[in-house]
């Protein structure tokens, strides 16, 4: 029985930068809101599969802070599976959700690295109880 090659991604980063420009002798402002951005740049055939260069942005709001990131996701696997990806990037369709995952994990876990040496605030959600939305029915609250 012939062996199934899963589909394998390694991300490597090779640029990363980080810029506080909020005054440091100013407090951070309380409410910061923050975006990442990740775009797959390209799409080139190696001997070992796919190679996908992407950046990555993460502004902050008020402008805080910048950070970004380069690398290249390097996808190998399946034949078939790989062909699909290289006709669904010709057709600007998004990368599989496993792709984007695997290059959105990787370069947070750098970005939240780099925030901490500038002193900003994680580009990470904060955990909290999920929103809540209340209701009132006949003298009875719906939580939903």
């Amino acid at each position: 029985m012939k062996s199934q090659k899963r589909m394998q991604i390694t991300v490597q980063i090779y640029y990363l930068s980080a810029e506080k420009l909020w005054e440091f002798s100013k407090p951070l402002p309380s409410n910061v809101h923050i975006s990442a951005n990740v775009s797959v740049t390209g799409l080139e055939k190696s001997e070992r599969g796919l190679v996908l260069p992407f950046v990555v942005s993460i502004s902050y709001n008020p402008s805080v802070a910048q950070i970004s990131l380069k690398g290249r996701a390097i996808v190998t696997g399946k034949e078939e599976e790989l062909k699909k990806i290289e006709e669904g990037y010709n057709k600007r369709l998004p990368p599989p959700p496993s792709v984007l995952q695997s290059i959105t994990t990787a370069s947070l876990a750098e970005a939240v690295i780099l925030s901490k040496s500038i002193g900003v605030p994680p580009p990470l959600p904060v955990p909290g109880p999920p929103p809540a939305q209340k209701q009132e029915k006949g003298g009875l609250y719906y939580i939903s």
